[in-house]
C-alpha cells in the first residue's frame, strides 16, 4: 500500500510526492449571476458517471463548487448511494456542484481518473460507512477521504487504469447520446 497522510488538505505518498488536492472553488449566487451555468446535483454522479445535463442557467439558487475536467468528486452525504464520478468533459458553460461533493483535483497534469474504482470499492466504501456522523443527514469527513491508503498495485497501474475509467465513460456516454438521437427522431 502508498500510505497518504494529510499534508493542509493535500493527499501525499510516503516519498513526499503530491498527488491531489481537495479544492473549494466556489461561485456564490451573486458572482453566478448573468454567467452559463450547468448544475450538478449529487444525483447526477453515479457509479463513476457525471450526468451533465444539458439545461444551462443564466442564475443559481445557492453556492456551487466550480468543477474542472480531470476531477473527481464524491458526496459527502449518504455515502451508501455511492456518488462517486470522473469529470471528463469541458464545457464552455460553468460546470456548478453541489456543495455536498468534495472535489478532488489532480496537482500535475496526470489523470486522477483511476481514483473512481478505488472510491466506489468495497474497502474504501466501508470507511465512508464507518465515519458519518449525524443520522438525519450523515456525512464523513475530508479526513476520511485524504486519509485513505491506496494500494501499491492500483498506484503502479494508475496510467492504465485511469485510461480505462476514461475509455469506458466515453462509451457510456456515446452509447446514452445515440439512444437519446434516437428517440428524438
Amino acid at each position: 500500500e502508498i500510505p497518504l497522510r494529510l499534508v493542509g488538505s493535500e493527499m501525499c505518498i510516503r516519498d513526499r510526492s503530491e498527488i491531489v488536492e481537495i479544492v473549494n472553488d466556489i461561485i456564490t449566487k451573486k458572482q453566478a449571476q448573468g454567467k452559463s451555468i450547468i448544475q450538478i446535483n449529487t444525483s447526477d454522479a453515479m457509479g463513476g458517471y457525471l450526468n451533465i445535463n444539458s439545461e444551462v442557467n443564466d442564475s443559481i439558487n445557492s453556492n456551487k463548487k466550480i468543477l474542472r475536467k480531470g476531477d473527481v468528486i464524491i458526496s459527502r452525504l449518504r455515502p451508501y448511494l455511492r456518488q462517486v464520478a470522473y469529470v471528463d468533459e469541458d464545457r464552455k458553460e460553468i460546470l456548478g456542484a453541489s456543495t455536498e461533493f468534495f472535489v478532488i483535483r489532480a496537482r500535475n497534469n496526470e489523470s486522477i481518473a483511476y481514483l473512481v474504482p478505488f472510491l466506489l470499492s468495497q474497502p474504501a466504501q466501508l470507511v465512508f460507512e464507518n465515519s458519518v456522523e449525524g443520522s438525519q443527514h450523515p456525512r464523513f469527513k475530508e479526513e476520511d477521504v485524504l486519509n485513505l491508503k491506496i494500494p501499491k498495485n492500483i498506484y503502479d497501474e494508475r496510467a492504465n487504469i485511469s485510461k480505462r475509467v476514461i475509455e469506458a465513460i466515453e462509451s457510456y456516454r456515446s452509447v446514452s447520446y445515440t439512444h437519446l438521437r434516437a428517440h428524438e427522431t
